[in-house]
Protein backbone atom coordinates (compact mmCIF):
# COMPACT_ATOMS: atom_id res chain seq x y z
CA UNK A 1 0.00 0.00 0.00
CA UNK A 2 1.46 3.34 -1.24
CA UNK A 3 0.25 7.36 -1.34
CA UNK A 4 1.03 9.53 -3.53
CA UNK A 5 1.05 13.01 -2.13
CA UNK A 6 0.18 16.11 -4.30
CA UNK A 7 0.51 19.98 -3.44
CA UNK A 8 -2.48 21.82 -4.87
CA UNK A 9 -1.41 25.81 -4.17
CA UNK A 10 -2.62 28.67 -6.36
CA UNK A 11 -3.63 32.12 -6.18
CA UNK A 12 -6.76 30.62 -7.75
CA UNK A 13 -8.78 27.27 -7.79
CA UNK A 14 -11.88 26.12 -8.89
CA UNK A 15 -13.19 22.66 -8.06
CA UNK A 16 -17.23 22.13 -9.08
CA UNK A 17 -19.15 19.19 -8.87
CA UNK A 18 -22.41 20.33 -10.12
CA UNK A 19 -22.52 23.60 -10.98
CA UNK A 20 -25.16 24.21 -14.51
CA UNK A 21 -26.51 27.35 -15.89
CA UNK A 22 -25.29 30.83 -15.22
CA UNK A 23 -23.57 30.32 -12.05
CA UNK A 24 -20.34 28.14 -11.90
CA UNK A 25 -19.57 27.40 -8.41
CA UNK A 26 -16.50 25.51 -6.60
CA UNK A 27 -16.55 23.08 -4.18
CA UNK A 28 -14.41 24.32 -0.64
CA UNK A 29 -11.70 21.56 -1.38
CA UNK A 30 -10.57 20.00 -4.41
CA UNK A 31 -12.98 17.27 -5.64
CA UNK A 32 -11.49 13.65 -6.57
CA UNK A 33 -12.61 14.16 -10.73
CA UNK A 34 -10.73 17.34 -10.48
CA UNK A 35 -7.63 15.55 -9.54
CA UNK A 36 -8.02 12.55 -11.97
CA UNK A 37 -8.57 14.85 -14.73
CA UNK A 38 -5.01 16.52 -13.61
CA UNK A 39 -3.99 13.23 -13.56
CA UNK A 40 -5.03 12.35 -16.99
CA UNK A 41 -3.71 15.64 -18.53
CA UNK A 42 -0.34 14.94 -16.96
CA UNK A 43 -0.30 11.06 -18.71
CA UNK A 44 -1.73 12.96 -21.84
CA UNK A 45 -4.95 10.94 -21.70
CA UNK A 46 -7.91 11.91 -23.81
CA UNK A 47 -11.70 11.38 -23.05
CA UNK A 48 -12.32 8.63 -25.51
CA UNK A 49 -9.61 6.13 -23.34
CA UNK A 50 -11.92 5.06 -21.68
CA UNK A 51 -9.92 1.81 -19.79
CA UNK A 52 -7.41 4.02 -18.57
CA UNK A 53 -9.45 6.25 -17.06
CA UNK A 54 -11.85 3.62 -15.74
CA UNK A 55 -8.40 2.81 -14.08
CA UNK A 56 -7.47 6.03 -12.68
CA UNK A 57 -11.20 6.57 -11.30
CA UNK A 58 -10.40 3.52 -8.93
CA UNK A 59 -7.35 5.03 -6.76
CA UNK A 60 -8.58 5.95 -3.41
CA UNK A 61 -8.46 9.79 -2.95
CA UNK A 62 -8.18 12.38 -0.06
CA UNK A 63 -7.49 15.55 0.92
CA UNK A 64 -6.06 17.81 3.93
CA UNK A 65 -7.69 21.01 3.81
CA UNK A 66 -4.65 23.21 5.07
CA UNK A 67 -5.81 26.86 4.09
CA UNK A 68 -9.46 27.33 3.36
CA UNK A 69 -9.03 30.26 0.97
CA UNK A 70 -11.28 33.01 0.15
CA UNK A 71 -14.15 32.56 -1.99
CA UNK A 72 -13.80 35.34 -5.37
CA UNK A 73 -16.84 35.67 -7.27
CA UNK A 74 -15.43 36.92 -10.84
CA UNK A 75 -18.66 37.79 -14.32
CA UNK A 76 -18.20 36.84 -17.73
CA UNK A 77 -20.23 38.57 -20.54
CA UNK A 78 -21.14 35.45 -23.04
CA UNK A 79 -22.97 36.08 -26.37
CA UNK A 80 -25.26 33.47 -28.38
CA UNK A 81 -24.56 31.76 -31.34
CA UNK A 82 -26.40 34.62 -33.26
CA UNK A 83 -24.52 37.31 -31.61
CA UNK A 84 -27.46 39.01 -30.67
CA UNK A 85 -28.19 38.65 -26.78
CA UNK A 86 -25.49 38.73 -24.02
CA UNK A 87 -25.57 37.38 -20.73
CA UNK A 88 -23.55 37.30 -17.63
CA UNK A 89 -22.28 34.34 -16.38
CA UNK A 90 -20.83 33.99 -12.62
CA UNK A 91 -17.56 32.08 -11.91
CA UNK A 92 -16.72 30.94 -8.34
CA UNK A 93 -13.14 30.77 -7.33
CA UNK A 94 -10.85 29.92 -3.91
CA UNK A 95 -8.26 32.29 -3.43
CA UNK A 96 -5.20 31.30 -2.01
CA UNK A 97 -5.82 28.22 -0.94
CA UNK A 98 -3.77 25.88 0.08
CA UNK A 99 -4.70 21.70 -0.09
CA UNK A 100 -2.66 18.10 0.64
CA UNK A 101 -4.18 15.71 -1.44
CA UNK A 102 -3.14 11.54 -1.93
CA UNK A 103 -3.89 9.06 -4.01
CA UNK A 104 -3.76 5.66 -2.70
CA UNK A 105 -3.22 2.37 -4.85
CA UNK A 106 -1.89 -1.23 -4.29
CA UNK A 107 -0.16 -0.59 -7.45
CA UNK A 108 2.92 0.69 -6.68
CA UNK A 109 4.12 0.98 -10.30
CA UNK A 110 1.12 3.14 -10.97
CA UNK A 111 1.91 5.38 -8.25
CA UNK A 112 5.44 5.92 -9.47
CA UNK A 113 4.14 6.57 -12.84
CA UNK A 114 2.03 9.17 -12.31
CA UNK A 115 5.04 10.78 -10.08
CA UNK A 116 7.12 10.78 -13.24
CA UNK A 117 3.92 12.02 -15.26
CA UNK A 118 3.10 15.27 -12.85
CA UNK A 119 7.05 16.28 -13.07
CA UNK A 120 7.10 16.09 -16.85
CA UNK A 121 3.00 16.67 -17.96
CA UNK A 122 2.07 15.48 -21.35
CA UNK A 123 -0.42 18.45 -21.28
CA UNK A 124 -0.92 21.81 -19.81
CA UNK A 125 -2.09 21.56 -15.67
CA UNK A 126 -4.63 23.32 -13.69
CA UNK A 127 -6.49 23.37 -10.53
CA UNK A 128 -9.93 22.67 -11.77
CA UNK A 129 -10.16 25.31 -14.61
CA UNK A 130 -7.46 26.86 -17.02
CA UNK A 131 -7.17 29.55 -15.48
CA UNK A 132 -5.79 28.52 -12.80
CA UNK A 133 -2.28 26.94 -12.67
CA UNK A 134 -0.43 24.96 -9.99
CA UNK A 135 2.25 26.53 -7.69
CA UNK A 136 5.22 24.42 -7.77
CA UNK A 137 5.88 22.08 -6.01
CA UNK A 138 2.81 20.13 -7.53
CA UNK A 139 4.36 16.21 -6.29
CA UNK A 140 5.61 15.63 -3.00
CA UNK A 141 6.42 11.82 -3.41
CA UNK A 142 5.21 8.58 -2.70
CA UNK A 143 4.91 7.85 1.07
CA UNK A 144 4.65 3.80 1.82
CA UNK A 145 1.97 3.84 3.98
CA UNK A 146 -2.02 4.17 4.07
CA UNK A 147 -4.28 7.39 2.63
CA UNK A 148 -5.36 8.20 5.83
CA UNK A 149 -1.70 7.98 7.67
CA UNK A 150 0.11 9.58 5.39
CA UNK A 151 -2.48 13.05 4.69
CA UNK A 152 -2.39 12.70 8.91
CA UNK A 153 1.41 12.56 9.57
CA UNK A 154 2.81 14.84 6.83
CA UNK A 155 3.99 18.34 8.56
CA UNK A 156 2.22 20.59 7.84
CA UNK A 157 2.07 23.25 4.72
CA UNK A 158 0.67 26.19 6.86
CA UNK A 159 1.99 25.85 10.08
CA UNK A 160 0.19 26.65 13.51
CA UNK A 161 -3.24 26.08 11.24
CA UNK A 162 -6.02 23.43 12.41
CA UNK A 163 -7.02 21.27 9.48
CA UNK A 164 -9.71 18.67 8.13
CA UNK A 165 -9.68 15.80 5.76
CA UNK A 166 -12.14 14.55 3.20
CA UNK A 167 -11.17 10.59 2.15
CA UNK A 168 -13.03 8.54 0.37
CA UNK A 169 -15.27 5.96 2.47
CA UNK A 170 -17.43 2.66 1.81
CA UNK A 171 -21.33 3.75 1.11
CA UNK A 172 -22.77 1.49 3.46
CA UNK A 173 -20.44 3.07 6.34
CA UNK A 174 -22.75 4.43 8.79
CA UNK A 175 -22.89 8.34 8.49
CA UNK A 176 -21.76 8.41 5.33
CA UNK A 177 -23.38 10.63 2.43
CA UNK A 178 -23.26 10.87 -1.57
CA UNK A 179 -21.73 13.42 -3.41
CA UNK A 180 -21.33 13.51 -7.14
CA UNK A 181 -17.77 13.30 -7.66
CA UNK A 182 -16.61 10.56 -10.44
CA UNK A 183 -15.26 11.59 -14.44
CA UNK A 184 -18.55 12.31 -16.53
CA UNK A 185 -17.04 9.62 -18.93
CA UNK A 186 -18.55 7.03 -16.42
CA UNK A 187 -22.04 8.60 -15.61
CA UNK A 188 -21.58 7.32 -12.08
CA UNK A 189 -22.30 8.41 -8.53
CA UNK A 190 -19.16 8.78 -6.37
CA UNK A 191 -19.52 7.50 -2.61
CA UNK A 192 -17.15 10.11 -1.38
CA UNK A 193 -17.17 10.63 2.62
CA UNK A 194 -16.12 13.20 4.86
CA UNK A 195 -13.99 12.88 7.97
CA UNK A 196 -13.44 16.44 9.70
CA UNK A 197 -10.96 17.69 12.48
CA UNK A 198 -12.04 20.96 13.92
CA UNK A 199 -10.51 23.55 16.72
CA UNK A 200 -11.32 20.58 18.86
CA UNK A 201 -9.22 18.38 17.31
CA UNK A 202 -12.57 15.68 17.44
CA UNK A 203 -13.42 13.81 14.06
CA UNK A 204 -16.58 14.16 12.83
CA UNK A 205 -17.95 11.52 9.56
CA UNK A 206 -20.62 12.74 7.54
CA UNK A 207 -21.07 10.02 4.73
CA UNK A 208 -23.28 9.77 1.44
CA UNK A 209 -24.77 6.45 -0.21
CA UNK A 210 -26.94 5.98 -3.38
CA UNK A 211 -30.75 5.35 -3.01
CA UNK A 212 -32.61 2.72 -4.72
CA UNK A 213 -35.95 4.08 -5.47
CA UNK A 214 -39.14 1.56 -5.71
CA UNK A 215 -42.53 1.79 -6.82
CA UNK A 216 -45.75 1.10 -5.39
CA UNK A 217 -49.82 1.89 -5.40
CA UNK A 218 -50.79 5.18 -3.49
CA UNK A 219 -51.43 7.45 -6.69
CA UNK A 220 -52.92 7.12 -10.45
CA UNK A 221 -50.92 4.90 -12.41
CA UNK A 222 -49.80 3.11 -9.10
CA UNK A 223 -46.13 5.35 -8.60
CA UNK A 224 -44.45 6.57 -5.57
CA UNK A 225 -44.63 10.25 -5.05
CA UNK A 226 -41.65 12.76 -3.77
CA UNK A 227 -41.86 15.96 -2.20
CA UNK A 228 -39.02 18.63 -2.69
CA UNK A 229 -38.17 21.81 -1.35
CA UNK A 230 -35.56 23.62 -2.48
CA UNK A 231 -34.52 27.22 -0.62
CA UNK A 232 -34.80 30.20 -3.20
CA UNK A 233 -32.67 33.40 -3.27
CA UNK A 234 -34.78 36.30 -3.98
CA UNK A 235 -32.09 38.83 -4.47
CA UNK A 236 -30.33 37.24 -7.19
CA UNK A 237 -31.06 38.77 -10.76
CA UNK A 238 -32.13 35.20 -11.98
CA UNK A 239 -34.78 34.77 -9.26
CA UNK A 240 -36.47 38.07 -9.30
CA UNK A 241 -36.45 37.29 -13.67
CA UNK A 242 -38.25 34.01 -12.85
CA UNK A 243 -40.67 34.88 -10.38
CA UNK A 244 -41.81 37.69 -12.60
CA UNK A 245 -41.99 35.58 -15.77
CA UNK A 246 -43.37 31.75 -14.18
CA UNK A 247 -42.87 30.03 -17.59
CA UNK A 248 -38.88 30.02 -16.31
CA UNK A 249 -39.45 28.55 -12.96
CA UNK A 250 -41.59 26.21 -15.05
CA UNK A 251 -38.80 25.30 -17.02
CA UNK A 252 -35.98 24.41 -14.99
CA UNK A 253 -38.43 22.35 -13.10
CA UNK A 254 -38.94 20.22 -15.98
CA UNK A 255 -35.41 20.32 -16.43
CA UNK A 256 -34.85 18.52 -13.56
CA UNK A 257 -36.21 15.27 -14.76
CA UNK A 258 -35.12 12.89 -17.59
CA UNK A 259 -37.38 10.46 -19.99
CA UNK A 260 -40.86 11.21 -20.70
CA UNK A 261 -42.44 15.00 -20.25
CA UNK A 262 -44.99 14.93 -17.60
CA UNK A 263 -46.87 17.93 -15.98
CA UNK A 264 -45.67 17.74 -12.34
CA UNK A 265 -47.23 20.21 -9.39
CA UNK A 266 -45.28 22.70 -7.92
CA UNK A 267 -45.81 25.89 -6.29
CA UNK A 268 -43.85 29.00 -4.54
CA UNK A 269 -44.01 29.66 -0.43
CA UNK A 270 -42.90 31.48 1.86
CA UNK A 271 -42.23 30.94 5.26
CA UNK A 272 -41.11 33.66 7.53
CA UNK A 273 -38.67 35.70 5.29
CA UNK A 274 -37.58 32.39 3.33
CA UNK A 275 -39.15 31.54 -0.20
CA UNK A 276 -38.86 28.13 -1.19
CA UNK A 277 -39.76 25.79 -4.45
CA UNK A 278 -42.05 23.24 -3.56
CA UNK A 279 -42.74 20.39 -6.21
CA UNK A 280 -44.54 16.88 -6.36
CA UNK A 281 -43.50 14.32 -8.78
CA UNK A 282 -43.31 10.75 -9.27
CA UNK A 283 -39.27 10.64 -9.30
CA UNK A 284 -36.54 12.23 -7.50
CA UNK A 285 -35.40 15.41 -9.15
CA UNK A 286 -32.25 15.87 -9.81
CA UNK A 287 -32.75 19.36 -8.60
CA UNK A 288 -29.12 20.80 -8.53
CA UNK A 289 -29.47 23.31 -11.42
CA UNK A 290 -32.51 24.67 -9.42
CA UNK A 291 -30.12 25.44 -6.84
CA UNK A 292 -27.27 26.74 -9.07
CA UNK A 293 -29.71 29.31 -10.97
CA UNK A 294 -32.04 30.15 -8.62
CA UNK A 295 -31.17 28.92 -4.69
CA UNK A 296 -29.27 30.17 -1.92
CA UNK A 297 -26.76 27.26 -2.10
CA UNK A 298 -28.28 24.83 0.61
CA UNK A 299 -29.10 21.66 -0.91
CA UNK A 300 -32.20 20.76 -2.01
CA UNK A 301 -34.25 18.38 0.11
CA UNK A 302 -36.52 15.40 -1.02
CA UNK A 303 -38.91 13.31 0.74
CA UNK A 304 -40.94 10.48 0.26
CA UNK A 305 -44.95 11.78 -0.24
CA UNK A 306 -46.26 7.68 0.76
CA UNK A 307 -46.33 7.85 4.45
CA UNK A 308 -48.17 11.21 4.35
CA UNK A 309 -50.54 9.60 1.48
CA UNK A 310 -51.41 6.43 3.48
CA UNK A 311 -52.03 8.23 6.49
CA UNK A 312 -55.24 9.56 4.82
CA UNK A 313 -58.55 8.24 5.84
CA UNK A 314 -62.32 9.18 5.85
CA UNK A 315 -62.66 11.49 9.01
CA UNK A 316 -59.54 12.70 9.55
CA UNK A 317 -58.79 16.53 9.63
CA UNK A 318 -55.69 18.12 8.07
CA UNK A 319 -54.92 21.76 7.77
CA UNK A 320 -54.06 23.07 4.47
CA UNK A 321 -52.57 25.07 2.16
CA UNK A 322 -53.45 25.56 -1.67
CA UNK A 323 -52.46 28.04 -3.91
CA UNK A 324 -55.02 28.02 -6.97
CA UNK A 325 -56.26 29.91 -9.90
CA UNK A 326 -60.33 30.24 -9.12
CA UNK A 327 -62.12 30.74 -12.66
CA UNK A 328 -65.66 31.02 -14.22
CA UNK A 329 -66.71 30.52 -17.85
CA UNK A 330 -68.61 34.14 -19.14
CA UNK A 331 -70.78 32.27 -21.88
CA UNK A 332 -72.33 35.12 -24.24
CA UNK A 333 -76.25 34.88 -24.21
CA UNK A 334 -76.56 35.48 -27.60
CA UNK A 335 -74.25 32.04 -28.58
CA UNK A 336 -74.81 29.88 -25.49
CA UNK A 337 -73.55 26.44 -27.76
CA UNK A 338 -70.00 28.47 -28.07
CA UNK A 339 -67.27 28.35 -25.80
CA UNK A 340 -67.29 31.05 -23.19
CA UNK A 341 -64.20 33.12 -22.22
CA UNK A 342 -62.61 31.78 -18.90
CA UNK A 343 -62.37 34.86 -16.53
CA UNK A 344 -60.58 34.88 -12.64
CA UNK A 345 -62.74 35.69 -9.85
CA UNK A 346 -61.90 38.71 -7.99
CA UNK A 347 -63.78 38.94 -5.33
CA UNK A 348 -62.88 36.89 -1.84
CA UNK A 349 -66.96 36.08 -1.57
CA UNK A 350 -66.65 34.02 -4.52
CA UNK A 351 -62.75 32.66 -4.62
CA UNK A 352 -64.12 31.26 -1.19
CA UNK A 353 -67.76 29.86 -2.82
CA UNK A 354 -65.51 28.50 -6.24
CA UNK A 355 -63.21 26.20 -2.95
CA UNK A 356 -66.40 25.55 -1.55
CA UNK A 357 -68.28 23.98 -5.02
CA UNK A 358 -65.30 21.98 -5.32
CA UNK A 359 -64.80 20.09 -2.30
CA UNK A 360 -67.01 17.12 -2.47
CA UNK A 361 -66.07 16.48 -6.17
CA UNK A 362 -62.64 15.79 -4.45
CA UNK A 363 -63.13 13.91 -1.48
CA UNK A 364 -63.67 16.37 1.04
CA UNK A 365 -65.63 18.51 3.42
CA UNK A 366 -65.62 22.61 4.43
CA UNK A 367 -66.87 24.98 6.23
CA UNK A 368 -66.53 28.76 4.95
CA UNK A 369 -65.67 29.40 8.19
CA UNK A 370 -62.86 27.30 9.14
CA UNK A 371 -61.23 28.69 6.38
CA UNK A 372 -59.83 31.72 4.41
CA UNK A 373 -57.81 33.99 1.42
CA UNK A 374 -54.45 34.52 2.88
CA UNK A 375 -52.94 36.06 -0.51
CA UNK A 376 -53.76 37.12 -3.66
CA UNK A 377 -51.60 38.27 -6.57
CA UNK A 378 -51.82 38.77 -10.39
CA UNK A 379 -49.66 37.26 -12.53
CA UNK A 380 -48.32 39.19 -15.97
CA UNK A 381 -46.10 38.00 -18.18
CA UNK A 382 -45.51 36.63 -22.01
CA UNK A 383 -45.58 32.72 -22.76
CA UNK A 384 -43.28 32.00 -25.74
CA UNK A 385 -41.68 35.59 -25.57
CA UNK A 386 -45.34 37.14 -27.19
CA UNK A 387 -48.36 36.22 -25.99
CA UNK A 388 -49.56 37.83 -22.89
CA UNK A 389 -50.66 35.46 -20.46
CA UNK A 390 -52.77 37.00 -16.96
CA UNK A 391 -53.39 34.80 -14.00
CA UNK A 392 -54.71 35.18 -10.78
CA UNK A 393 -52.82 33.25 -8.19
CA UNK A 394 -55.47 33.19 -4.74
CA UNK A 395 -53.68 31.41 -1.22
CA UNK A 396 -56.39 29.50 0.56
CA UNK A 397 -55.88 28.46 4.09
CA UNK A 398 -57.61 26.28 6.58
CA UNK A 399 -58.93 23.16 7.70
CA UNK A 400 -60.80 20.64 6.43
CA UNK A 401 -62.04 17.03 6.75
CA UNK A 402 -61.96 13.93 4.54
CA UNK A 403 -64.61 12.67 3.43
CA UNK A 404 -63.60 10.33 0.33
CA UNK A 405 -59.62 9.00 0.99
CA UNK A 406 -59.13 8.04 -2.65
CA UNK A 407 -60.40 11.18 -4.03
CA UNK A 408 -58.73 13.08 -1.91
CA UNK A 409 -55.40 11.17 -2.44
CA UNK A 410 -55.99 12.04 -6.01
CA UNK A 411 -56.17 15.62 -5.51
CA UNK A 412 -52.92 15.77 -3.61
CA UNK A 413 -51.01 14.27 -6.43
CA UNK A 414 -53.02 15.67 -9.22
CA UNK A 415 -53.80 18.96 -8.11
CA UNK A 416 -56.80 21.34 -8.80
CA UNK A 417 -57.83 24.04 -10.78
CA UNK A 418 -56.12 25.69 -13.97
CA UNK A 419 -52.70 27.42 -14.37
CA UNK A 420 -50.79 24.14 -13.15
CA UNK A 421 -47.76 24.79 -15.39
CA UNK A 422 -47.30 28.05 -13.47
CA UNK A 423 -47.49 27.22 -9.81
CA UNK A 424 -50.68 26.59 -9.04
CA UNK A 425 -53.00 24.13 -8.13
CA UNK A 426 -51.23 22.07 -5.27
CA UNK A 427 -52.36 21.78 -2.20
CA UNK A 428 -50.41 20.47 0.77
CA UNK A 429 -51.53 19.61 4.22
CA UNK A 430 -50.88 19.42 8.07
CA UNK A 431 -52.59 16.56 10.14
CA UNK A 432 -54.50 18.55 12.56
CA UNK A 433 -57.49 20.73 13.02
CA UNK A 434 -60.40 20.64 14.72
Amino acid sequence: MATLLLRLAAPLQAWGSDSKFETRKTNREPTKSGVIGLLAAALGLRRDEREALTRLTGLRFGVRVEREGQLLVDYHIAKTQDQKTSYVTYRHYLQDAVFLAGIESEDTALLQQLQQALLHPAFPLYLGRRSCPPTLPLCLGLRQCSLQEALQTEPPLCPGRHWRLVLDADPLEPGTAVQRDVPALTRAIGSTATVRRGSSGRPCRTARKRRSMTRSGNCKGGERMYLSRVELDPTRRSTMAALAAPQKLHGAVESAFTGERRRRLWRLDRLGERLYLLLLSEDVPELSGVVEQFGTGAAAETRSYDPLLQRVEPGSSWQFRLTANPTKCCKDPKAPAERGTVAAHCSTKYQKQWLLDRAAKHGFALREEEFTVTRVQWQHFAKHGTRPVTLLAVTYEGVLQVTDSEQFRALLCQGMGRGKAYGLGLMTVMRGGN
